[in-house]
């Protein structure tokens, strides 16, 4: 039978498959804790009363984390070669945090 630690296990292994930034894990853990349960020893993932499909029957955790904005990953810097030594825009932590907040429709 499955319990709410293997959702919470999927998710962590999700996190590294699809590159989700270390500093949002808590923001999207609780997207998946909102979204996905144990059903009749299945993992179902539901909006509402209606149980979202995945590309293969049930949505997966996996699927679940790979459809997050590209604000919840690791944003590639590009290359080695030269160019701008300018701080990125998403260096400063309360613009991070107030960005996902409103992903997050808080």
């Amino acid at each position: 039978m499955q319990s709410k630690y293997e959702i919470e296990g999927a998710a962590n292994k999700a996190f590294n498959q699809h590159k989700i930034h270390p500093d949002t894990y808590e923001a999207v853990m609780g997207l998946v804790k909102g979204k996905f349960s144990i059903d009749g020893g299945k993992v179902i993932a539901r909006d509402g009363d209606n149980i979202l499909l995945g590309a293969d029957g049930n949505l997966t955790v996996s699927e679940f984390v790979a459809s997050q904005p590209e604000a919840f990953k690791i944003q590639s810097q590009g290359g080695g070669g030269q160019g701008s030594t300018a701080p990125s825009a998403n260096t400063n932590p309360t613009a991070k945090r107030d960005a996902y907040a409103k992903l997050l429709g808080a």
